[in-house]
């Protein structure tokens, strides 16, 4: 259970710090068109979040609660941010060079 919180509440501060420092990000990766890098690395930053909030419903929330169907519909929803961010931000990474 620590590990996992652990784990959830680094990705999350991680992923909080590269949303506020994207232009700089962006611009140390070289992006030709900023505008497209700042969004890319704010969606990866999405895409991170999502993830860290499935680490905490699956190794936190369902070892002191009992696991419901409600808890597989949000992890579900959750893994379906992460999937279509990551696509959003891989795109956009392509489109920033």
């Amino acid at each position: 259970m620590a590990g996992g919180l652990a784990s959830g509440m680094g990705t999350i501060v991680i992923c909080l710090w590269f949303w506020r420092e994207a232009g700089v990000v962006a611009g140390e990766a070289g992006a030709a068109h900023s505008n497209f890098g700042i969004v890319s690395v704010r969606l990866a930053a999405v895409a991170g979040i999502s993830l860290a909030q499935t680490l905490l419903l699956t190794f936190v929330v369902g070892r002191i609660y009992r696991p419901t169907d409600f808890d597989e519909v949000i992890k579900r929803g959750a893994a379906l941010v992460f999937a279509a961010s990551m696509a959003a931000a891989v795109a956009f990474a392509l489109l920033a060079k």
